[in-house]
C-alpha cells in the first residue's frame, strides 16, 4: 500500500518527521507523529496571512493601502525587499504575496507588526491550532536567545488549510498559496502542472512543506522533519512523499 511506502522512507531518514495526508473529500488520512511540535520556519506565515484576511474582512485593514519599508526594517534572510531600495512602498496585499510566495522576512515582519503578536496568536488559538505559537519576528536572534521562538505541528497545519479550504472569504490567501515559487520538496517529482496552494519553511536541520493539492479530489498534505543530519536527505525525503501522495490520488 501507498502509506507503506511512506513508513518505509521515515524509518530510513535520519532525523524527525511528521507526515499528515488527508484526502478532503472522502476524509481517509495517513498520520505518523502529527502533533509533534516543530519549529515552525516559515510555517508561521500561513496563520499570519489568515489574520490578515481576516482584518481586510471585517474592514480594519484595505488590502490595497501603502506601508513605507525603511532602511531600519531590513534583516536577512529569504526575501527580495533587501534588495531594494529603502523607501520602497508596497500595498499589504503585496505583502502577503511576497510573504508567502518568496518568503519574504521583511514583508512578514511589516505584517506581524501591523497585526500585532497577540491578535496572530489569538487567531491561531480561535481556530483550534493547539501547537503552534509565534513569539518572535523573523530573523530577531535577540528574542531567540531569550528562549523566544515559533512552533507548529502538522495536526494544525491540517486545521488552518481546512479552514482556508472551506471558508469562501479566504479564497485570495489560497489563490496566494497556489503562486508558491518555493518548490523545491513536494511538487519537484509530480509530473505535470497540477494546483498546489502550500508553504514551505526551512532552518538548519529543518525542512518543512505543507497544503492542499488540487487533484481529482483534494488532497491536504504535511511533511515536517527535524533534526537531520543532512538537510539534503530531508529535501529528498519530501520529495518522494510528494510522489507517492501524487501517483496515489491522480
Amino acid at each position: 500500500m501507498w502509506y507503506g511506502k511512506i513508513d518505509e522512507l521515515i524509518n530510513r531518514l535520519d532525523g524527525e518527521a511528521s507526515v499528515l495526508v488527508k484526502n478532503l473529500s472522502t476524509n481517509e488520512v495517513y498520520k505518523y507523529d502529527e502533533n509533534k511540535i516543530f519549529p515552525s520556519a516559515s510555517m508561521i506565515k500561513v496563520p499570519i496571512l489568515l489574520e490578515l484576511i481576516d482584518r481586510s474582512c471585517e474592514r480594519k485593514i484595505n488590502l490595497d493601502d501603502v506601508v513605507e519599508f525603511k532602511k531600519e526594517d531590513i534583516v536577512q534572510g529569504y526575501g527580495i525587499i533587501k534588495s531594494l531600495s529603502p523607501g520602497i512602498n508596497m500595498t499589504y496585499r503585496d505583502c502577503a504575496l511576497l510573504m508567502i510566495i518568496l518568503s519574504d522576512n521583511i514583508a512578514t515582519n511589516k505584517l506581524i507588526e501591523t497585526l500585532g503578536m497577540d491578535s496572530i496568536n489569538e487567531k491561531i488559538r480561535e481556530i483550534g491550532m493547539e501547537n503552534t505559537i509565534l513569539q518572535r519576528k523573523m530573523m530577531d536572534a535577540e528574542a531567540k536567545k531569550k528562549g523566544l521562538d515559533n512552533f507548529i505541528s502538522g495536526a494544525d497545519l491540517l486545521t488552518i488549510f481546512e479552514y482556508l479550504y472551506s471558508h469562501e472569504k479566504y479564497n485570495i490567501a489560497v489563490d496566494i498559496l497556489k503562486k508558491q515559487l518555493c518548490n523545491d520538496l513536494l511538487p519537484v517529482l509530480i509530473g505535470g502542472n497540477i494546483e498546489f496552494a502550500h508553504k514551505t519553511g526551512d532552518l538548519p536541520g529543518v525542512r518543512h512543506d505543507s497544503g492542499i493539492m488540487y487533484l481529482k479530489s483534494p488532497i491536504f498534505i504535511a511533511v515536517l522533519t527535524n533534526n537531520l543530519k543532512n538537510d539534503c536527505d530531508g529535501i529528498t525525503f519530501s520529495n518522494e512523499i510528494g510522489k507517492i501522495v501524487y501517483d496515489h490520488y491522480k
